[in-house]
Parts: C-alpha cells; sequence; structure tokens
C-alpha cells in the first residue's frame, strides 16, 4: 500500500435513474460504512467513518442525514420527488473516499454544472489502491446497467431538425400557395417563400429544442409514479415523428414528383 493517493471518477450522462437504482448503489456504500463503523466501536480502528446523505428538493430545500436505513425504511426515494442526492462517505483509518452526487439535468445537449458538490457523477480516492479500484468496479458496474436515456436527438439531431424544417416549410408553403393564388398575388409568391423559409427554419430548430427537452442528460425518477408523465411524452413524440411527420414528408416528396414527372415533356 503506498504513501500517494489514487482517485478514480465516472460521470454520469444519459441514464434514467430509479429509486431501486440509487438504493442498490448506496447499499454497497453503506454496507461498507456500517462493517467499518462496527470495527471503530470494537476500537479496532483508530478513525471514525464518515456517512452522510444530502437530499435536495425541486424548490432548493436540503437535508442531510445519517440515517439512510430510516430514510430507505419510510421509503422517501419512492415517496418524495428530489432534484438530486449526494453521498459522502469515508472509511477511516485509511482515509478511503467515496463520494457520489446526482442532480436532475433540464439541457439535453450540455451538462449543468452546478457546483463542485453537485457534479453528476462518483468518485472515489484513498490510499489502498485495492480497496479504491474493487469499489470503483462494483459500482461502475451497476452504473451501466442503468437505463439509458434515450440518444435519438444526440446521435440524429440534425436530421430530425431537418425533418421539422422541412415540415414546416411543407404547411407554410401550403398557406402562402392558397394565400397567393386567392388574393392573386402568384406573381410575388417568391417574397412570401422567402420570408416564410426563413420562419420555417426558425420553427424546425425550435421544435427540435422543445422536444429535446423530454430527453435530459439525466433523468431522476424519484417519489411516485403517477409524477412521472416524461416516458408517455418521449412515447407520443416517437409516434408523431414516425407516424405523421416522416409519411407526410414522403407523400409530398412523392406528389412533387409525380408532378414534376407529368410536366415532363
Amino acid at each position: 500500500m503506498g504513501e500517494d493517493k489514487i482517485s478514480l471518477t465516472k460521470e454520469i450522462k444519459f441514464k434514467i435513474i430509479t429509486p431501486e437504482n440509487l438504493i442498490e448503489l448506496i447499499d454497497i456504500i453503506y454496507e461498507d460504512y456500517e462493517k467499518n463503523l462496527n470495527l471503530f466501536n470494537e476500537k479496532k480502528e483508530e478513525k471514525e467513518p464518515k456517512f452522510t446523505i444530502t437530499l435536495l428538493k425541486s424548490d432548493g430545500e436540503s437535508n442531510e442525514t445519517r440515517e439512510y436505513k430510516k430514510l430507505k425504511e419510510e421509503k422517501k426515494l419512492y415517496n418524495t420527488n428530489y432534484e438530486g442526492i449526494k453521498v459522502s462517505y469515508t472509511e477511516g483509518k485509511e482515509e478511503n473516499r467515496i463520494e457520489f452526487a446526482i442532480i436532475a439535468q433540464r439541457s439535453y445537449f450540455r451538462r449543468e454544472i452546478f457546483s463542485d458538490e453537485w457534479n453528476n457523477g462518483i468518485k472515489i480516492s484513498g490510499k489502498n489502491e485495492e480497496w479504491v479500484r474493487s469499489k470503483f468496479d462494483k459500482i461502475n458496474r451497476i452504473i451501466s446497467n442503468w437505463k439509458d436515456q434515450c440518444k435519438i436527438f444526440k446521435e440524429c439531431y440534425g436530421i430530425i431538425s431537418i425533418l421539422f424544417i422541412a415540415f414546416w416549410c411543407a404547411i407554410i408553403g401550403g398557406v402562402i400557395y392558397i394565400f397567393t393564388t386567392f388574393f392573386h398575388l402568384i406573381e410575388t409568391w417568391w417574397f412570401f417563400g422567402v420570408i416564410g423559409f426563413i420562419i420555417a427554419i426558425f420553427l424546425g430548430v425550435t421544435t427540435s429544442d422543445k422536444i429535446a427537452q423530454y430527453f435530459p442528460y439525466v433523468e431522476l425518477l424519484t417519489g411516485p409514479n403517477h409524477l412521472h408523465y416524461e416516458d408517455e411524452k418521449r412515447k407520443n413524440i416517437i409516434f408523431f415523428i414516425l407516424v405523421i411527420v416522416i409519411p407526410f414528408l414522403f407523400v409530398l416528396i412523392g406528389i412533387l414528383l409525380t408532378n414534376l414527372i407529368t410536366k415532363t415533356p
């Protein structure tokens, strides 16, 4: 065992985190704390291990406690909506340390930095390299099994934006055609067309950005199940894109190609 500290970190991103996920992870940390607390009480260890869990509510109020068992028995993670959860554990003699923090992220495209204490991730450090690596590997396996956030916007944001721009172009173009035809302004269609195209770009990008908010960077699903509408909204959004937007554009392209072929001598 060397004198230098070793530190291993893992950022948590694009995950949907449930109370079951949190309990499984915190249980591992708390079991190690209890083991070392018993050794301390038997005077086999020089330093008392420390464990705290901090719960951050949506109104900004935070509660810090060492009574994890009580929190677990009262099913707080199931009954209360929390914006963030932080766990800090110091082993004792070797000063091995585990720091774990999760905070809900409203943004999809970037990680919001709240403070050094509230970064989504886990950090395990200490002088005992075997202990650090063992705990890190175990916790890393647990986090890897958490449900992934849908990455459709991460991987296909540009394509989806183009789809919505085309969708709005078709709708606005149809309105402009009806308007210019009805008021006999067909010769000025290009003027309205340019304005309509600019509006379609704005609406297409705005629509994509708004929808992306339902696929947050980190989603924390504590509290009663009936308060979680995001999953249902995501299904509706994907359904809308697959069943309405894309078929609509295919039909429009088909009509345009048919007219082009028909008019070709």
